[in-house]
């Protein structure tokens, strides 16, 4: 039984990292999105949190998460300043494939194939 478990094991982590492609294969373009999202909620949360304590009267809780925001913001722009254009531009292989299938020609004109 172990031996077919461990080839099972096998098999289906190959199935899944290189034959079975998901069809809603974004390639990254939700990225900025979610990640704005998740960062709101994030910065929100902390911010509540804060007042909660506050207004209970615990302060060293609420002053010792004062940091929390700062370091959450400044996560924030740092990732941004380095993802949010690569996501944006860089496309998935599938969709340059598609593009380089329909324009045969681009003749030195690398955006051509995004109008």
């Amino acid at each position: 039984r172990a031996f077919f478990f461990g080839l099972a094991s096998i098999v289906l982590r190959w199935n899944c990292l290189f034959v079975y492609v998901p069809k809603l294969e974004s390639g990254g373009s939700y990225f900025p999105m979610l990640f704005d999202y998740s960062m709101v909620a994030l910065l929100t949360a902390q911010i509540v949190l804060i007042a909660f304590f506050l207004l209970t009267e615990n302060f060293f809780c609420a002053y010792s998460l004062f940091p929390l925001p700062v370091l959450t913001w400044y996560y924030y722009r740092r990732v941004n300043a380095a993802y949010r254009e690569r996501s944006i531009v860089v496309l998935a292989q599938d969709r340059a494939v598609r593009i380089d299938k329909n324009n045969e020609r681009l003749e030195g004109d690398i955006w051509a194939g995004f109008d």
